[in-house]
């Protein structure tokens, strides 16, 4: 029996790695970085809705805490943040399992589902400050995984063109009645 299997690599759905990148200190004091895989900061997109991030590389612009995008990042009330002493305290964080989350873009999430956020008070020990969190992606891994799929991609192109030259001198020999 002739079976080709079908070994190509598909996106078929979404997923999020919800894993620990490394810690790099910046000494940047408006850089954070989250303890945990499953902490996110608040941030309002420009449309005045939450979002959550963990990417902490946060800029002061004319006194407000704002995220790269522009967006203002949020206190526990979902008020924007002032960049005064102490507002490293009042940052907004939040728990959200990986599964609830949803990618919208610019490092940004929104939640499935609401009900299922754990709000904090207080981000005592939830976060670091003049620290970045780096990607969780090993980008070696990730280059050998492509080129293997690349090869695997290869080979079943060079089996189904066999299949259709053998395919073909078989029409061919019934057709001729040899």
């Amino acid at each position: 029996m002739n079976i080709l299997s079908n070994t190509i690599p598909k996106i078929d759905g979404k997923f999020i790695n919800s894993s620990l990148g490394s810690i790099q200190t910046t000494g940047n004091q408006l850089d954070f970085s989250l303890s945990n895989p499953d902490t996110y900061f608040k941030v309002q997109n420009q449309n005045g809705e939450i979002e959550y991030t963990r990417d902490g590389a946060f800029k002061n612009l004319n006194g407000t805490l704002v995220t790269n995008n522009g967006y203002p990042v949020l206190g526990a009330g979902n008020e924007p943040l002032v960049v005064e002493e102490g507002f490293e305290n009042l940052i907004g964080i939040v728990k959200i399992n990986s599964n609830n989350l949803e990618k919208v873009g610019n490092n940004n999430y929104t939640v499935k589902e609401p009900l299922d956020i754990e709000y904090f008070d207080e981000n005592d020990g939830q976060m670091m400050q003049g620290s970045l969190e780096k990607s969780n992606i090993n980008s070696v891994v990730a280059m050998v995984e492509l080129i293997e799929a690349q090869r695997r991609f290869e080979q079943a192109q060079k089996a189904m063109t066999s299949k259709s030259e053998l395919n073909q001198k078989l029409i061919d020999k019934i057709g001729s009645g040899r």
